[in-house]
């Protein structure tokens, strides 16, 4: 079965379910648990005197200055420190190398990652693209909210102008829910070679896609593959949270076994 047909299947099936009683009734019990849940995390803010000024505790962008909320994620992971634990390592390594130029980065949603960069990076020019016009204006809030000039914000960007950005000593960082599949593909934007891509794969919306966009860029590409795992391993600071309310706060309630694949360009720079 072609990964095409397995893909367009899957979306049949997501379109049908949304319709089912057992949907439905999941809705009623999300709704209820979201306010409990909601509750629960302003009282581990307030532990952590957060509740008010929000600035990340621990991990590579430690320091930085945050807003009151995220933009489909959860924001308690990112304050602490601990999201996105496995890639934690490629983040650092980006970090002190400064071996970039610019970072471009696709599905920026608040900012936490493009904000991150620019301030970390103050040598790297930074831009931040989102579909969603809420999401880039809490990047843009939080931009201000740590000063910086070094990075520019895009609501769209379609194949030619991503091509304008494939040059040497670039990176796209990526997260836009399996459009992954049909943005980044070699056969359209040959200049994909020259540059760097840390994406999450949305194996879990569309099936199989991990290994399709690694057989594109296995000519071209370094590729290294990390996968999530259920707790964070690393021990993060934080003002005397209790074993539950640190395992609430670390917890980002995403599809198990995420993946991050990183492809580093062959190509001399």
């Amino acid at each position: 079965m072609s990964f095409s047909f397995k893909n367009q299947l899957y979306k049949v099936y997501r379109a049908f379910y949304r319709n089912t009683p057992s949907h439905k009734r999941e809705l009623e019990n999300s709704k209820a648990q979201f306010l409990k849940d909601n509750e629960r995390a302003d009282n581990i803010l307030g532990q952590l005197g957060l509740r008010h000024d929000k600035v990340v505790l621990n991990g590579p962008f430690q320091g930085l200055k945050y807003i009151d909320q995220a933009s489909g994620s959860m924001l308690l992971p990112k304050l602490i420190g601990s999201y996105e634990e496995p890639i934690q390592k490629w983040i650092e390594e980006i970090l002190h190398s400064e071996q970039y130029q610019q970072i471009l980065d696709i599905g920026c949603a608040e900012g936490y990652y493009a904000v991150g960069f620019a301030q970390k990076l103050p040598n790297t020019k930074v831009t931040a693209c989102d579909i969603n016009p809420v999401a880039l204006n809490l990047a843009k809030e939080m931009s201000k909210l740590n000063q910086l000039n070094n990075i520019q914000f895009l609501q769209n960007i379609d194949t030619t102008e991503l091509a304008e950005y494939c040059k040497p000593k670039t990176l796209i960082f990526c997260d836009i829910e399996g459009y992954e599949a049909q943005l980044l593909n070699p056969a359209s934007i040959p200049k994909l070679k020259f540059v760097d891509i840390l994406l999450e794969a949305h194996d879990c919306f569309i099936p199989g896609l991990s290994e399709v966009l690694m057989d594109r860029f296995s000519k071209t590409h370094q590729i290294q593959l990390v996968m999530d795992y259920p707790t964070r391993i690393n021990k993060y600071a934080h003002p005397a949270l209790n074993v539950e309310d640190y395992a609430f706060a670390t917890d980002e309630k995403r599809p198990a076994k995420m993946r991050w694949i990183y492809f580093r360009s062959l190509t001399e720079k």
